[in-house]
């Protein structure tokens, strides 16, 4: 889970909220995202998707207790 002041590593703007495991688009993992970013991004597709590995299913949200 991403911790007060770890930065979004797709906007490196504003703090991350999400954890995302296995997701191979992002070129990292785990790969801590903000929401804007991980909205925009969408869900896996295709190959990007694995066998049911990854994108969202890896997520965690700060706050929610793990």
């Amino acid at each position: 889970m991403p911790t007060l002041g770890d930065i979004c590593k797709a906007c490196a703007k504003v703090p991350a909220v999400l954890t995302v495991v296995g997701d191979i688009r992002l070129g990292e993992s785990p790969c801590l995202l903000c929401a804007p970013c991980w909205r925009n991004m969408g869900p896996p597709r295709g190959e990007d998707a694995g066998a049911g590995d990854g994108g969202a299913a890896g997520e965690t949200s700060q706050g929610m207790g793990g």
